[in-house]
């Protein structure tokens, strides 16, 4: 489409009429709609496609934009003619001559762009349809294309040379209040109210292909991550760099994070913040100073924040190594490390049955616990960020164990929010199982003699004692 449109333009002119590359003509009611086009296949995503312009198309337009603006010194100076500069002058054609300039990289401190929008001020006030905008959704449609290109928010119908009329809030009231009762708009002076629907609707939306521009537009992570937001400035494609760009999140749970950055060799800034406000969804905005001194705005882009909870697990009191026989006793703990609440927390713990003879459960501080099968499941419940749980266990050995092996034991905890540090939600307890003796080293004949000594030196003591009293020899 792109290629088609370029090949299009006349040779010549520069401009656009409704037969493709038509020698040396143009008509800017026509330019205007390939213009915009062309607008949003440059614009990046997701305004538009971020095609690359050919140079000469803009070369061309460039010389389309400096014959087709009026330049008599009159009433017309610096609007849009038609075929030629002096012929049906208008607000409709001079709005497109606006979104052109801006196309070619034109700003509001640009001399042809101030006389096009003196023209604008000068007319805005005209009870007609042609050259006004009232009444006229398409003419509506194509000065808010042009105004939003800009960035012009005021322009001066008083002629004090102040900027004192909001254009945008004039023309929102005058579609709202003209619209039928079945939601439809009049026929507009060109066409049928199905096309003065389209125009009215598109113009309330106050949209044009943005000089400054902000993505992602949407994206999603859960609380306590970061976010990156990256603004690129481009004028006639070309892009700008050494300008600072600001940043707002201007509403949502962490509203009045801010922060600015300055463009790069690609025109681009970045700003990241972290999601630290809570649960709930960002809009964000960048805007920037272009060399006139004029605002730069670009759209707002959202960014949804959800919960997430840090849940941990471990165990505590395991003795190890033990024997068969054997009685353990651990305590599980599981905690939510936040930063937000979490939801129907989990907690099984895997026992090998072929090593243990008896499973007791002790009461959870929260919820409620079970075994089947050397499986205990821990029902916690909700757990609040910050807050934890505990559930006692008594394990018996069997004493048929098999010596020298391991007992494993793994305690998982789960729950409904995104876990951002999965490494902590598992913990594997190795217990190992020693042969039972016991006294180890120590033969029968060895035993009595043990006890022999043990008689002797008893009877040794009595006798002393005895003499000691005086009672014996």
């Amino acid at each position: 489409m792109l290629d088609y449109l370029a090949f299009a333009q006349n040779e010549g002119s520069g401009g656009w009429t409704y037969t493709p590359n038509y020698g040396p003509y143009g008509d800017n009611s026509v330019s205007g709609y390939v213009s915009l086009g062309l607008a949003y296949a440059e614009a990046p995503a997701p305004w538009g496609f971020g095609l690359t312009i050919p140079g000469w198309v803009l070369t061309e337009l460039n010389n389309w934009i400096n014959y087709i603006q009026n330049t008599s010194g009159g009433t017309d100076d610096g609007g849009s003619g038609y075929w030629d500069p002096n012929s049906w002058v208008n607000i409709l054609k001079t709005g497109n001559l606006l979104a052109q300039m801006a196309l070619v990289g034109d700003t509001q401190a640009t001399p042809r762009v101030q006389r096009a929008v003196a023209y604008i001020a000068r007319h805005w006030n005209d009870a007609n349809i042609d050259p006004g905008w009232r009444n006229h959704y398409q003419a509506c449609f194509c000065v808010m294309k042009g105004f939003q290109a800009l960035g012009i928010t005021l322009i001066d119908v008083d002629g004090d040379t102040v900027p004192e009329t909001d254009w945008y809030d004039e023309m929102s009231t005058m579609i709202v209040t003209t619209q039928n009762a079945d939601g439809s708009w009049p026929s507009d002076y060109w066409w049928y109210p199905t096309l003065s629907a389209a125009w009215a609707m598109l113009t309330l939306e106050k949209a044009a292909p943005p000089a400054l521009s902000l993505t992602p537009p949407f994206d999603t992570n859960p609380t306590g991550t970061t976010h990156t937001v990256t603004a690129t400035y481009k004028l006639a494609g070309v892009p700008q760099p050494d300008v600072q760009i600001n940043f707002l999140v201007t509403a949502g749970p962490n509203a009045g994070d801010s922060g600015s950055s300055t463009t790069d060799v690609n025109g681009e800034a970045s700003f990241t913040y972290t999601g630290d406000g809570g649960v709930g969804t960002d809009t964000i905005q960048a805007t920037a100073i272009d060399e006139a001194g004029a605002p730069l705005v670009s759209a707002r882009v959202t960014k949804e924040w959800w919960a997430a909870s840090d849940l941990a697990i471990s165990k505590s009191g395991i003795p190890d190594p033990v024997v068969p026989g054997a009685v353990m006793q651990y305590t599980l703990t599981v905690t939510n490390n936040g930063p937000s609440d979490a939801t129907n927390v989990v907690v099984t713990d895997t026992l090998p049955a072929a090593a243990i003879s008896t499973i007791t459960l002790g009461a959870p501080s929260q919820g409620s616990a079970s075994e089947l099968g050397g499986v205990v499941t821990w029902n916690v419940g909700n757990l609040s960020a910050g807050s934890s749980a505990q559930l006692p266990i008594t394990l018996t050995v069997k004493s048929s164990a098999a010596p020298n092996t391991t007992i494993v034991n793994t305690a998982k905890v789960t729950g409904d929010q995104y876990d951002p540090n999965p490494t902590n939600n598992e913990t594997v307890e190795k217990t190992m199982i020693l042969p039972y003796r016991n006294v180890p080293g120590i033969s029968s004949w060895g035993i009595a003699a043990m006890a022999v000594l043990f008689c002797g030196t008893l009877t040794w003591l009595v006798r002393r004692k005895l003499v000691t009293e005086g009672r014996g020899r």
